[in-house]
């Protein structure tokens, strides 16, 4: 009994060795391929990162095509391996498990696909650097990072927000660094009693005497309505586009001096004015409404 088994482990093992034997050299041929491969992806991979350096200095986005790039052959060449080794089954299995595998991390991971390929279209579309001021849902401030899913935004107030790129290609944003200059507008009202033409001029001198602007563009003075109490202009000059602390002091500096030159000459900003209506028997009793309170008896 004992020396049967002996004998059919003997005839298992040997038919594993020969079927070894027999598998050696797809077994050397695939171990090439996988080293080939490893190889061919790593020099791949510093070529493709090189070329694509030259189309956009996102370096998150370089990062994300060259991997995939490089796990992509990696993964070819060991399915070229298993198939070289007759190991078709599992190659098919593989494959099979690949795509549904594949399906469910699609559903699982839509929003990060999305804000991923937002990412490519941001680099590829070039709509702000690092450093830029832009406005976007809402926010107002400086881009500090810019990655393959999400953008980060510091706010004039110091705060830090986090915006998925696929809300910022998708929604409407303001970039204030796309261009050198940059228009401060100043809305006023003066009274009906004053000269127009004099409001104008005075304006204007002052923005060009006492007040920081790029001489190359026009001071525009526009008046545009009658109000209740005033005739209101706009005034629109442009200056250097450096940062936000810059145009503020610039339009803060213009509306002093603005102010100033107004009570010079004499011009008047006027208060707002209401009238009130009183009826007949309303206007009967108004003195007695504004009579000053009789004080209370002391019982």
């Amino acid at each position: 009994m004992m020396e049967n088994a002996f004998n059919l482990l003997i005839q298992k093992l040997t038919n594993w060795f020969n079927d070894i034997i027999l598998i050696l050299p797809n077994l050397l041929v695939s171990l090439v391929i996988i080293v080939l491969v490893f190889v061919f992806a790593r020099s791949l991979r510093k070529l493709i990162h090189k070329i694509i350096s030259r189309f956009t200095s996102n370096l998150p986005i370089n990062n994300f095509i060259t991997g995939f790039i490089h796990y992509s052959l990696i993964i070819i060449g060991f399915v070229l391996a298993l198939s070289i080794l007759h190991l078709d089954k599992a190659v098919t299995s593989i494959l099979a498990g690949a795509g549904v595998v594949g399906i469910a991390l699609g559903l699982a991971f839509q929003n990060p696909i999305k804000n991923t390929v937002s990412g490519f279209i941001m680099s590829y579309r070039k709509y702000y650097n690092i450093g830029d001021r832009v406005e976007t849902n809402g926010y107002y401030g400086t881009i500090e990072y810019i990655g393959i899913r999400v953008s980060e935004l510091r706010l004039t107030t110091g705060e830090l927000v986090i915006l998925p790129n696929d809300i910022i290609v998708n929604e409407t944003f303001k970039n204030v660094s796309s261009t050198t200059k940059r228009a401060i507008v100043i809305n006023v009202g003066v009274s009906y009693k004053d000269d127009l033409e004099k409001v104008e001029r005075v304006v204007k001198a002052t923005i060009a005497t006492k007040v920081e602007h790029l001489k190359t563009e026009d001071i525009e003075v526009y008046f545009k309505e009658y109000d209740s109490s005033s005739i209101n202009f706009m005034l629109r000059f442009w200056i250097e586009n450096l940062n936000d602390k810059h145009y503020q002091q610039i339009k803060s500096i213009a509306i002093i001096e603005i102010k100033k030159a107004f009570d010079e000459a004499g011009i008047t900003i006027p208060f707002p004015i209401r009238t009130l209506d009183f009826g007949n028997n309303e206007a009967k009793m108004l003195p007695e409404m504004m009579a000053p309170a009789k004080p209370l008896k002391s019982s």
